[in-house]
């Protein structure tokens, strides 16, 4: 897991490449509030699983509460809270809640 300095680093990204990072409050409070993103709140129920899919553009996903895993290949990926994800466009990837009910952020660059 990597930490990072600002918020900014997440945004200004190139994206290449998969990892998670932990974010403090302020960090969090920044990304969430960025004018060149947004957001969607979404919670899922324990045990909820998603086929693997890919996305047309680059995609954060922000664990607010619960844990969540993503599967891309043969590695994987776990999110507590705090812990953003970057996912690369166009990378298929697959996720599981299997212990808890996760509360998460999708967020995107507006278009």
């Amino acid at each position: 897991m990597k930490e990072i300095s600002n918020a900014r680093e997440l945004i200004a990204d190139n994206w290449e490449t998969m990892e998670v990072y932990h974010m403090n409050e302020e960090e969090k409070e920044k990304l969430l509030n960025s004018r060149e993103l947004e957001q969607e709140y979404i919670m899922f129920p324990k045990g909820s699983v998603w086929e693997e899919h890919a996305h047309t553009r680059p995609q954060l996903l922000l664990v607010i509460a619960g844990k969540l895993t993503h599967v891309v290949g043969r590695k994987e990926f776990v999110q507590e809270a705090n812990d953003v994800l970057i996912v690369p466009k166009n990378i298929p990837h697959r996720a599981f809640a299997a212990k808890s009910k996760p509360l998460l952020v999708y967020v995107f660059h507006k278009k």
